[in-house]
């Protein structure tokens, strides 16, 4: 008696033999899967996450961006920021004093965060549960800067 993988192979031989009209005909193309960016891939990022009512500010190095984010606290007139993961905490700097605990994300101004990807075909950015900050801190916060 021939056991189920020997039975499963004679199935798949059997229907190599006898080919079968594919059930869906239009479904089968010769376009890529993913077409390719007509862009730079930062730019691409940029304008779908705009699109999706996000803000993006392309910093050139860890000092532009110490700037710009600092720049934008102080214009925002934030006092209650919540960041819990130290390398971005101290690209902030002193300036405003950071919430570093869990219990804080409820009151603070805006939370800011590192992120495990961001997809410039979408302009989304993805967080996980592995990061110190969480997945949750994007969804409480009433501004998140990533």
């Amino acid at each position: 008696m021939p056991n189920s993988k020997d039975q499963i192979l004679k199935k798949i031989r059997e229907a190599l033999i006898e080919p079968v009209a594919l059930p869906f005909p239009k479904s089968e193309g010769n376009s890529p899967a993913v077409v390719p960016l007509a862009q730079d891939i930062e730019i691409e990022f940029a304008e779908k996450l705009t699109a999706l009512q996000g803000k993006f500010a392309f910093c050139q190095n860890k000092k532009e961006l110490s700037r710009q984010v600092n720049e934008l606290i102080s214009n925002s007139h934030w006092d209650k920021i919540f960041c819990l993961e130290p390398k971005i905490g101290s690209l902030i700097g002193e300036t405003v004093p950071l919430a570093t605990n869990q219990d804080a994300l409820a009151d603070c101004d805006v939370a800011i965060t590192g992120c495990e990807y961001l997809v410039a075909r979408t302009g989304s950015v993805v967080m996980s549960s592995a990061q110190l900050s969480g997945r949750n801190t994007s969804v409480y916060a009433p501004v998140h800067i990533c």
